[in-house]
């Protein structure tokens, strides 16, 4: 398999699960995350599977660019104004509270050290899956015009604010929470 083409192939793997799922009246989004599973699962340690994780990896930076730059390009002040004050107040309340609480139940038991879950309870999810859900929300029909303007950039609005405070504190954390990488045996 051409190494350059194998993050390809699992976006191609995705995209054919989760249509052949909805032609057939299913979940896709829950098929093709099963099926994700189910790769990963196969040969765990297996080298192709390795080298189509990588290439994934590289084609999921790529697409998640895309999505904030176009974020960004659609922000407005109507559309900072249209969040509104409950909206703003809940921001703070899910980066600084719900997503690390998450995060630490979902840990419970776990042998990670507590400055690498301190470091992935701020970095480790990313928001941009919420468009998803925004999107499902909003394809459903059952909210107003008002109510959709509301949700969308409540979102955003929490997207953009993480992606500005991961951006500030991205380096300083990562020295302070992470070990130092190891350096190769004989090298100074």
């Amino acid at each position: 398999m051409n190494d350059a083409l194998d993050g390809w192939l699992a976006v191609a793997a995705v995209l054919l699960v989760y249509g052949l799922t909805e032609v057939a009246g299913a979940y896709g989004f829950l098929a093709a995350f099963a099926a994700g599973v189910g790769f990963r699962r196969y040969e765990h340690g297996h080298e192709v599977n390795r080298r189509v994780h990588d290439g994934a990896e590289v084609v999921e930076k790529f697409c998640e660019l895309g999505v904030i730059l176009l974020l960004g390009s659609m922000l407005t002040t109507a559309g900072v104004r249209e969040v509104g004050w409950a909206g703003w107040l809940l921001v703070p309340v899910l980066l600084l509270v719900i997503r690390p609480l998450a995060t630490a139940v979902a840990f419970l038991g776990s042998s990670i050290p507590a400055r690498e879950r301190a470091f992935i309870a701020w970095f480790g999810v990313r928001g941009i899956g919420s468009l998803y859900y925004v999107a499902v929300a909003l394809g459903l029909g059952i909210l107003s015009v008002d109510e959709s303007r509301n949700l969308f950039w409540t979102v955003a609005a929490c997207i953009i604010t993480s992606v500005v405070l991961h951006g500030v504190t991205a380096s300083p954390l990562s020295r302070r929470l992470l070990p130092p990488p190891k350096q190769p045996e004989g090298s100074e």
